[in-house]
């Protein structure tokens, strides 16, 4: 099955956690032989610096790895479209036109249709009846 490039970034994660776990064990074999009097602790000094060094470049390259592929990752996602002038969620009121057809359609009174004139110029200059 093909890896997509999150399942990358995973496997990178996991490396890193083995490497440091994999230092971890070797610290406590090295440990463990100074106890047991199998190395000296001079020489112990020597291995850990060693394994240490070897652990740093390991984890430091896969990190390096993820650090890059993510950055790639995040320069690919999509971008949500701008906002439109018209699409924010803000109310678009349009003016239509007033006409003598609407009037009878609606049979507004000659009263109503003044309200109604008064009320699209800014302002009531009638008094509401």
């Amino acid at each position: 099955m093909p890896r997509g490039p999150l399942d990358v970034l995973n496997e990178y994660e996991q490396e890193m956690t083995s490497i440091c776990d994999g230092f971890s064990q070797k610290l406590a074999q090295i440990i463990e032989a100074v106890r047991l009097g199998q190395i000296s602790a001079s020489e112990s000094e020597g291995l850990i610096w060693e394994r240490y060094q070897i652990a740093m470049m390991q984890f430091q390259m896969f990190s390096a790895l993820h650090s890059a592929l993510q950055h790639d990752l995040d320069q690919t996602r999509p971008v949500p479209p701008p906002v439109s002038e018209y699409g924010g969620g803000e109310v678009v009121v349009a003016e239509l036109p007033f006409s003598a057809s609407l009037v009878s359609y609606l049979k507004l009174t000659q009263s109503q249709v003044e309200d109604i004139q008064a009320s699209r110029r800014g302002g009531r200059e009638r008094e509401v009846r």
